[in-house]
Parts: C-alpha cells; structure tokens; sequence
C-alpha cells in the first residue's frame, strides 16, 4: 500500500514569507528618511530571511510511504530510505519533523503537522505500524527539528 502526502500549508508559509520580506527589503531601500542603522540591518537581515523563505518553498515538497521504503521529492533531489536500513526515528513532541536514521544517512522529512491531503491519516497509522512491527527504537527530542531542511544525507532515487 503505497500512501502519499503533501506539504501544501509549509510551501503557503514561505509563500507568505517570500512576499513579506521582499516587501520589507523594498521599504527599506526606498524609504526617503530611514536612520543609516535601521537602513543597514534591513539590508542585511531581510535578503537574508528573503533565501531562507526561497530555500523553504524548494526544499519542500511530496512525501510517499509503503512497507518497503519512505520517499522525499523536492526542487532539490529526490530522496529515500528503506524501512530495512533505518536503525531509529527521531521527532519532535510538535511533530514538525521526523527524521529517519540508518547506517551514515538520514532522511529528515516534515511531521504530521505539516502534512495535507486525503491520505495523511493513512501515512500516520502506516508509519506507526512500520515503527512498532519492525522495532526500530523512536526518541522524542528537540533536536528532530534542525535536520528537517538542510540534513539530508541519502542517496538520490
């Protein structure tokens, strides 16, 4: 059983960040009477929240789960792992993100907060399922949380 979700509501946010910094950085240029130090702490820090909103909307993209493998396709790669070769799950008590690790990769996916779709219930129950019949040990940790868009470290599909 092959289940597939999307990540539509952390696109929308880099979306709304995207429009809102580049409106900010676009004020900051144009604004007649701007203090010198206000102007140059918006020229520093609005392009640099601007790529990180860019760097969210490609760096995200569809999750698919079935009992062999779990998948991640982005702007950036396509990635997997095999339920058989990760040897723990890591997630944040927020469910903002999982991280699935096996022997020198990861794969580091959104949690079920950020999921969409019609199947996103399904790809819960199937994860759980995978997790508990094969005994792959699960950590709650904080630490989940810093993989999710710049960790991924396994091989291209």
């Amino acid at each position: 059983m092959k289940v597939a979700v999307n990540v539509t509501p952390m696109r929308a946010i880099g979306w709304i960040g995207v429009l809102f910094f580049a409106g900010m950085l676009l004020l900051t240029v144009v604004a007649p009477d701007l203090p010198i130090a206000t102007r140059l702490a918006g020229l520093i820090f609005f392009p640099l929240f601007l790529l990180m909103m860019i760097f969210l909307i490609i760096g995200v993209g569809p999750i698919t789960m079935d009992d062999t493998a779990v998948s991640y396709v982005c702007w950036l790669g396509s990635y997997r792992i095999r339920w058989d070769e990760i040897t723990r799950v890591d997630a944040d008590k927020e469910q903002g993100s999982v991280v699935f690790h096996g022997y020198r990769k990861h794969l580091a996916i959104p949690g079920p907060f950020g999921w969409s779709g019609p199947e996103k219930e399904m790809m819960r129950e199937l994860m759980i399922k995978q997790i508990t019949s094969r005994g792959i040990p699960m950590k709650w940790t904080r630490r989940a949380g810093y993989y999710c868009y710049w960790s991924w470290r396994t091989r291209r599909v």
